[in-house]
């Protein structure tokens, strides 16, 4: 195997990589800047305006799938987005206990979860449905 610096394998590696660490570096360095009050204020506002959003369009998709083949992710969602909403407004009411915080970052990732299980089952579901009018179309010809 050639182990020279610049092999394919360096550079294909280097070019998913170095992007990566160039953005965690970004992210340390903003971590170390201190935030006003004020710009600290506008995130919280902007996460919970973003948040009631989020609530909305979730719940309505959770609406709609719970008639259907994705009733199990309907149900996911729909809890999931009562365990968002409890653990951020314990987040405000409480003080941002770290517990608190991470059940919260931790529900989002789930959500995330849940929602990609939704896709990929409504994608396979599609496919079985296209498969059978393909095999009812070839019967009827």
């Amino acid at each position: 195997m050639n182990a020279s610096p610049m092999s394919p394998l360096y550079r294909k590696i280097a070019w998913r990589i170095v992007p990566f660490l160039v953005i965690l570096y970004m992210v340390a360095f903003l971590d170390r800047v201190n935030i006003s009050f004020a710009a600290l204020t506008a995130i919280h506002y902007a996460h919970r305006w973003m948040a009631a959003a989020v609530f909305v369009v979730l719940g309505l998709a959770a609406w709609h799938l719970k008639g259907g083949p994705l009733r199990r992710q309907a149900g996911w969602i729909a809890a999931l987005m009562a365990w968002q909403f409890a653990s951020g407004l314990s987040n405000v009411v409480l003080g941002w206990p770290l517990v608190a915080a991470v059940s919260h970052t931790a529900g989002a990732a789930a959500l995330v979860a849940v929602l990609t299980w939704a896709l990929c089952e409504s994608r396979a579901s599609a496919a079985l449905a296209r498969r059978a009018a393909l095999g009812a179309r070839e019967l009827s010809a």
